[in-house]
């Protein structure tokens, strides 16, 4: 239940239409700041302000002025800048890792630190076989961009090399309460789909939840209170995984609501805005049991094109999120927008994933 101090709620991101969509049916005013102001943000928005991108992320600090006190969360992107982290702290309640969380979680070396199975880290080349097998990974990457294998060569300035681990790409979601961490679920993921025409390596997307043993639940779930702990994390967060089996390989930690988590509450296993705030305010979460599988893929523009008309909001077996607005102009790499789907078994899912995706690709003419 709402109270007085939690009507409403600032989110921003480089994409806050998950949270924010999530919120809206919380019952919570929301205000909305990234950088694509997709008509679904707006339709579930009392205020949205997009951000530029020659003026990310500093631009999000002049916006977090204008709702000064107003309970503020961040999602992807941000969490590779703790200094604006510390401007949103400073201009109303956060509701997400502190700045100095994200410095000590996000540095190369901090999974390796905490004695977690996780992939060998390079911060310098020097006299290292350069035959593909390491990839070149920005320190301050998000959603798999920028990542590239290495083969020899000066190191580009702001990255390190992380050793390439073959398997399922998977990813855990955990709530970090004030004295205990919750997992809520894993889920594959989409990376580099040749059938979302998303980049090498870049996030298109994934099916959730994933079922897990007992013991690889019991594994993830002291995994994240180890996290927890050691980097003092606090609401949602995830790490993305590779699976090989029963092994999983850690590869990075992410500090915040990530793209992964909407799959969950589409599954039924409860509201991720009702989670964070309940990593912040009195009341315990609550996780139901999931009704069915959720999946969700994202288009990314193979060539400049431009949107023919608009998305409709629900399909019969699939639906458009983060829609733009007719004649949005994209160029290559860009993500379009979002195709979600449910059903009982995975490859229905799948299935009706790219079913959507295709429709997607139908509405789009080469600009």
């Amino acid at each position: 239940m709402n109270t007085p101090e939690t009507t409403a709620v600032a989110l921003f991101g480089a994409s806050v239409r998950a949270l924010a969509e999530s919120a809206k049916a919380a019952g919570v005013r929301v205000f909305g700041c990234d950088l694509f102001n997709d008509e679904d943000l707006v339709d579930c928005c009392e205020q949205v302000v997009r951000i530029d991108r020659r003026d990310y992320p500093n631009g999000f600090r002049r916006v977090a002025e204008q709702w000064i006190g107003v309970p503020r969360a961040y999602t992807g992107g941000l969490e590779n800048h703790p200094d604006v982290v510390a401007h949103l702290a400073a201009t109303g309640p956060l509701w997400g890792c502190s700045a100095d969380s994200l410095r000590s979680c996000r540095d190369p070396h901090a999974l390796r630190d905490c004695g977690i199975h996780t992939p060998d880290v390079l911060l310098s080349p020097v006299d290292f076989p350069a035959h593909g097998a390491w990839l070149v990974k920005p320190i301050h990457s998000s959603g798999g961009r920028g990542i590239q294998p290495w083969f020899g060569g000066r190191l580009p300035k702001g990255c390190f090399l992380h050793q390439r681990v073959d398997g399922l790409p998977c990813s855990a979601a955990f709530l970090a309460l004030p004295n205990a961490t919750l997992l809520i679920g894993a889920s594959t993921q989409f990376i580099g789909e040749s059938w979302t025409g998303a980049p090498p390596f870049a996030y298109a997307g994934g099916i959730a939840p994933l079922e897990l043993s007992s013991q690889t639940a019991q594994a993830l779930q002291q995994l994240g209170e180890t996290l927890r702990m050691r980097f003092a994390l606090r609401g949602l967060f995830g790490v993305d995984a590779v699976r090989n089996r029963k092994d999983w390989t850690i590869l990075e930690i992410n500090p915040r609501p990530t793209a992964s988590m909407e799959l969950f509450e589409l599954a039924g296993v409860g509201s991720m805005f009702e989670l964070q705030r309940s990593a912040f305010e009195n009341g315990g979460p609550l996780l139901k049991s999931p009704s069915r599988l959720a999946g969700k893929a994202i288009h990314y523009a193979a060539d400049r094109c431009h949107l023919t008309e608009s998305l409709p909001a629900r399909g019969d077996v699939w639906s458009f999120a983060d829609r733009p607005a007719v004649e949005t102009v994209f160029d290559a790499g860009d993500p379009i927008a979002t195709v979600l789907a449910h059903g009982a078994k995975s490859e229905d899912v799948l299935e009706r994933l790219k079913r959507g995706i295709a429709q997607l690709g139908n509405l789009l003419t080469k600009a």
